[in-house]
């Protein structure tokens, strides 16, 4: 009889679950309320400087270093973070490994090949509920959020070209 009440429990909370609802209005997560977790363990790169990312694109791209689409996500991220520096963009890319079991030594070796530019993290989340890797959120300069999805798709694209832009107002 332990197991009927196991099963409920379980029924209860798998329709728990599914009602949790993704937020309509992403602004109200603006980039003060990203979980930045904390710097790699002997990464060389520039470190997350909060107080610089006022007036900048940021794009925070959640990933693990056993995922094949965010092994690949990253070549795309590492050409926007060329491009970027050739023109001189206020665009800051943060990725923030999700993957908890991986050795920081393990996760700067799969990204020796990266863009000096871009900034890793582990341990730190999105303020916003979403299923899979890879996921990314674009903020505007103001902070606030101005997309989020699974970022593999056009959409990422396209919601940076539209943040880029406001940098030139």
């Amino acid at each position: 009889m332990k197991v009927f009440p196991f099963i409920l429990s379980l029924l209860l909370s798998m329709v728990s679950l599914s009602a949790v609802e993704i937020p309509k209005d992403i602004t109200k997560h603006p980039i003060s309320t990203v979980n930045w977790g904390e710097a790699l363990e002997g990464d060389k790169r520039p470190q997350l400087d909060k107080e610089k990312l006022a007036g900048h694109v940021v794009v925070v791209e959640e990933f693990g270093i056993t995922n094949q689409d965010c092994l690949a996500r990253l070549k795309d991220l590492n050409r926007i973070a060329k491009k970027a520096e050739r023109d001189k963009t206020k665009l800051v890319i943060v990725l923030i490994h999700r993957q908890n079991e991986q050795k920081d030594a393990d996760i700067l070796k799969e990204l020796e090949r990266i863009h000096p530019s871009i900034i890793v993290r582990k341990h730190g989340w999105l303020p916003i509920y979403h299923e899979g890797m890879p996921h990314a959120a674009v903020f505007n300069p103001d902070g606030t959020m101005a997309w989020q999805d699974a970022s593999m798709g056009n959409e990422f694209g396209k919601a940076l070209k539209e943040a880029l832009k406001l940098l030139e107002e």
